[in-house]
């Protein structure tokens, strides 16, 4: 039988939480939902009388949100599962720091993966790191919590060079001729890093605008500054590569 966990809802919307407390009961039969709240205030009382496994926190509440009721705990014992309706600008936040988020509205395949996550994070010390990072990220994303073999590194964008791609792994190039690698694959990183930073100019490769240092007269490859590279350019890329070099990043 699986171990149930605890929860508190806070949220100022009557109605995202009845709509919570409706998925759990129906998808998520180990959650059991011990109490509610509307407000920063009230959210702190229901967590100290009910010492919960996790808790739904909105990140927008009035009279503060939810990383004011955050600061309220210089060490939190709980899980945090945000809920949110900020745009995807905002959410890579979320996604750099490694953190549970549900995008308002959420289905129930999106709570149940953000419920089995938070079950499988037993590491205390990470939790906090990965809350720390995120109040950083959400004024302007800069760095990624990566995983690595025995554990998590953290990376500030403005130190990838460019990134490899190995099938279903990722070779990360940082500034400093350091490699990391990721069992991720490359689209992972497509879709997570700023289009006006980072720039897809073969299938196999990923670039940052800030290390190309020369482009061939060609056209067919592009050197990196920092770690020397030298990386082919896709022949059907290339007209949209140029177009997107001259855009103000």
């Amino acid at each position: 039988m699986e171990n149930k966990i605890t929860a508190v809802l806070i949220d100022d919307e009557p109605a995202a939480v009845e709509s919570t407390q409706y998925l759990l009961a129906e998808y998520c039969p180990t959650v059991q939902v011990v109490g509610t709240a509307n407000s920063v205030q009230a959210g702190i009382e229901a967590i100290d009388r009910n010492n919960p496994d996790v808790i739904f926190l909105d990140v927008q509440m009035p009279h503060g949100g939810g990383f004011a009721l955050l600061e309220h705990y210089e060490k939190p014992t709980f899980q945090v599962i945000f809920a949110t309706a900020y745009d995807s600008y905002a959410i890579r936040a979320f996604e750099y720091s490694a953190v549970d988020y549900l995008l308002k509205p959420y289905r129930s395949s999106d709570l149940v993966k953000a419920i089995e996550k938070a079950q499988g994070n037993k590491d205390m010390e990470l939790r906090i790191q990965q809350l720390e990072l995120l109040r950083k990220n959400m004024e302007k994303p800069a760095q990624m919590i990566i995983p690595v073999s025995g554990g998590t590194e953290i990376i500030a964008l403005s130190d990838l060079v460019y990134l490899e791609a190995d099938n279903n792994y990722t070779t990360l190039y940082l500034r400093g001729e350091k490699k990391i690698l990721v069992s991720k694959t490359l689209k992972f990183f497509v879709d997570q890093l700023p289009d006006e930073q980072f720039y897809r100019v073969h299938h196999s490769y990923l670039v940052q605008r800030g290390f190309i240092e020369k482009i061939a007269s060609d056209g067919k490859t592009l050197d990196t500054s920092d770690f020397k590279a030298t990386i082919p350019i896709s022949t059907r890329r290339k007209p949209a590569f140029m177009k997107w070099l001259k855009t103000q990043p």
